[in-house]
Parts: structure tokens; C-alpha cells; sequence
């Protein structure tokens, strides 16, 4: 199982537009602002579907849920391949964020399952950063292929069509899951069951003080974290732009190698972080102390990653969001198997998709600022945001709770 669960990651990361989508968006003639809100509309959706969907796979069936989010995923993609207008890309993101919504928690949630029923639940942070490296290394693959593919001659839309070939393999992929994992209420489940469930959890979430100090963690970090990642694009592009290398080639192609090259190093690199994330526990000794590093050294590189901007080195900028990629690998094993801690086995998806709901608040304000800051003044004034956020945090916000590994 730890195989076929390693598989769905690797399939699942194989999006060859996603080193490029910002630059996409870019030849669509969209500025910033338009791209912020965007993602802003992707994670309204999100947070509105994303807490009934993971009760939905809870209650009717986790494979269900999975292989229609890859199913939706795939139809988003045919979208971003033939928009021509600014509404045809936002019905896109709604059906990516369909996606995202009923796919956010569940896959981890059958890990922990699986855990429980073998008695290795005490390896859920080694077993999840193994299969979490496994997700970083198709991530690795997608960029290579996603740069041969644009190298090519391709357009940029045309990496959404070969991305939908992945998805489909990983349908066949998740329907091959053994039956409990699907972890559905057989009794038969009414809408308004599926309501009370998710009243139930979502009340446990807000009267554990444990259970909120992470939630509020994960919106801020997560949040300005998924909303600014993407700019390293911009970045990569603004490097391949002023180096004296390939003159020859034209923009895209140029960019193509440089993203191909920094992009699988990045994801290289973050495999590892997410496999041995245990470790980077264990010398910790506490999550929170763990957290509170990782946010405190990401505070810093934006802090260096605004620096290099402003001195038109994007080098520099760079290399510290490839450092910044592999904090938040190192982050994602630490936080999920924290939440597991501290949820029932039938309640795990719903807390999951809270905790993405969380994610998509903090994107749902990031973005736009974001995006503002850097059409109208500079990117060094979005990256000093993001870091001034989590600076705040560190010293405002003093951790109520303190989790042991032994506990």
C-alpha cells in the first residue's frame, strides 16, 4: 500500500504546467492584480466546499471523492488550454479548485488509516514524508517534461493537455485501493448527517486550544506561502533574461532551461527535506519549537529574497526560495502528523480539509495584496510582506500549547 500510496503522489505531481502557469497567465497579457485575484476566486471556492467535502468523503466514500477530484482536475485543464477570455479562465479555476476542495485531506487520512489497521501508527511521520518525497520527485519529473514540452516549440497551453494523462492513470490508480480504505459510513448517510459531522469537528477545532494554535500556524504560513511560491517563476524568468547564456534562443525557450534546471534541483532537494522531516523532528524535540524555527528562517529569506530584488540580483532571490521550498517539505509531514495526534480516525478528513480551508483564508488574503504590491511598486515590497506577517506572528502570537513527542 505505502507503494500505491507513493504512486498517487508521483501521478498526482505530474502538473508539466506548473512551473510555468504563472508565466501563462503573464502571455495571457494578465497583470499581477489580475492573477491574485484569481487564485483569490480558486480559494473562496475552496474554502466553501473544502470542510462539506472532506465530511462528504468521510461519510460516502474516500476513493469516490479522490477519483472525482482527479476527474475535475483533468476537465480544468481542457479549460486552461483553450481560454481565450478572462471568464473562461476563472471557470478553470473553479473546477481546480473542485479538485482541490475534495481532494484536500482525504489521501492523508487513508495513510493514517492503513497506519492504524498494520499498528505502525508511530511511523506517520516517516511514512508520510516518504510518500510526500515521492509527490516532490514526480514534481522533479513534471518540470523536466513540462521544459521539453515548451523547448519544443509547444505553447505554454498545450502542457495542460499532456498533463491529463497522469490524472487518468491515477483514477485507475486510486480504484485499485483496497475497500476499507474508502472508510464510508454504511448505514447510509443524509445531507444532514453530513452537516452534523462537520458541526461536530468543526466545534472540536474551535474549543481545542491545541487544534487552533495549529490552524492559525497553517493560515499564515501556508497561506502566504502558497500565495507568493509562485513568483520564483517571474524570478527565474527576470534571471534567464539578463544572463549572457543561449542568446541565440528565443524568451521562452531560454526561460524553459532555466526553470527546467532550478526547478527539478528545488524539488531534488525538497524530496529529501519531506523524507527525513522525521528527523528534523526528532532534534527539535517538540513540534512547536520545530514550527516556530521553520516560520522564523522563512521570515528571513523573503526578508534576503526581497533584498535581491531590490538590487536587481534575482540570483539571490532564488536561491532563497529554493531554501524556502524545502522549509515548508520539512513543514507538511510535521504539522499533518500533529493533526492526526489530535483527531479520531473518522473525524481525520474533516480536520484536514478545515485545516486547507484555513490555507485557502490566508491565500484569499495574501494574493491580492500580494499582487498589488508588486504591479504598483515592486516584488521586493510583496516578499517583505509576507516576511513582516510571519515576524508578527513570532512575537505576538506566544504558543499556548507545547506537544512532547512522547505524548
Amino acid at each position: 500500500m505505502i507503494i500505491q500510496f507513493s504512486l498517487y503522489g508521483f501521478l498526482k505531481n505530474l502538473r508539466f504546467f506548473e512551473a510555468f502557469l504563472f508565466l501563462f497567465l503573464r502571455e495571457k497579457g494578465l497583470s499581477f492584480t489580475d492573477i491574485g485575484f484569481l487564485f483569490a476566486f480558486k480559494e473562496i471556492l475552496v474554502n466553501l466546499v473544502n470542510v462539506p467535502s472532506g465530511a462528504i468523503a468521510d461519510l460516502y466514500g474516500r476513493k469516490k471523492s479522490l477519483i472525482f477530484a482527479l476527474f475535475s482536475y483533468v476537465v480544468s485543464f481542457l479549460f486552461f488550454s483553450y481560454a481565450q477570455t478572462l471568464p473562461l479562465l476563472y471557470v478553470a479555476f473553479f473546477l481546480y479548485g473542485i479538485g482541490e476542495s475534495f481532494r484536500a485531506g482525504t489521501h492523508k487520512a487513508m495513510i493514517f488509516d492503513y497506519l492504524t489497521r498494520e499498528n505502525r501508527i508511530k511511523d506517520k511521520t516517516l511514512v508520510y514524508g516518504q510518500t510526500r518525497a515521492w509527490s516532490q520527485r514526480g514534481s522533479a519529473l513534471s518540470v523536466l517534461i513540462g521544459a521539453a514540452i515548451v523547448y519544443g516549440g509547444a505553447e505554454y497551453k498545450n502542457i495542460f493537455l499532456y498533463s491529463t494523462i497522469p490524472y487518468f492513470l491515477d483514477m485507475i490508480n486510486i480504484a485499485l485501493y483496497p475497500a476499507y480504505l474508502d472508510k464510508k459510513n454504511e448505514t447510509g448517510s443524509s445531507l444532514q448527517e453530513v452537516f452534523l459531522h462537520l458541526k461536530k469537528v468543526a466545534l472540536k477545532c474551535w474549543h481545542s486550544n491545541a487544534l487552533r494554535d495549529l490552524l492559525l500556524k497553517s493560515t499564515l504560513y501556508e497561506g502566504q506561502y502558497r500565495a507568493v511560491k509562485d513568483y520564483l517563476q517571474i524570478l527565474v524568468a527576470m534571471m534567464a533574461a539578463s544572463l549572457p547564456f543561449f542568446m541565440e534562443l528565443e524568451s521562452e525557450r531560454k526561460t524553459a532551461i532555466f526553470i527546467a534546471l532550478i526547478y527539478f534541483v528545488l524539488y531534488i532537494l525538497s524530496s529529501y527535506a519531506s523524507k527525513y522531516s522525521h528527523k528534523f523532528l526528532a532534534f527539535f524535540q517538540t513540534e512547536d519549537r520545530a514550527i516556530a524555527m521553520i516560520m522564523g528562517t522563512t521570515a528571513a529569506l523573503l526578508l534576503v529574497s526581497a533584498l535581491g530584488v531590490a538590487l536587481t540580483l534575482p540570483w539571490i532571490s532564488i536561491v532563497a526560495f529554493v531554501v524556502i521550498f524545502n522549509l515548508q517539505n520539512l513543514m507538511r509531514p510535521i504539522m499533518t502528523a500533529r493533526y492526526d495526534d489530535l483527531a479520531k480516525s473518522e473525524e481525520q478528513a474533516t480536520v484536514l480539509s478545515i485545516e486547507s480551508q484555513a490555507n485557502s483564508v490566508g491565500i484569499f488574503l495574501f494574493a491580492p495584496m500580494i499582487g498589488y504590491l508588486a504591479d504598483h511598486f515592486s516584488l521586493a515590497y510583496s516578499f517583505s510582506l509576507c516576511a513582516t506577517v510571519l515576524l508578527l506572528y513570532l512575537y505576538l502570537g506566544r504558543p499556548r500549547v507545547n506537544h512532547p513527542l512522547s505524548k
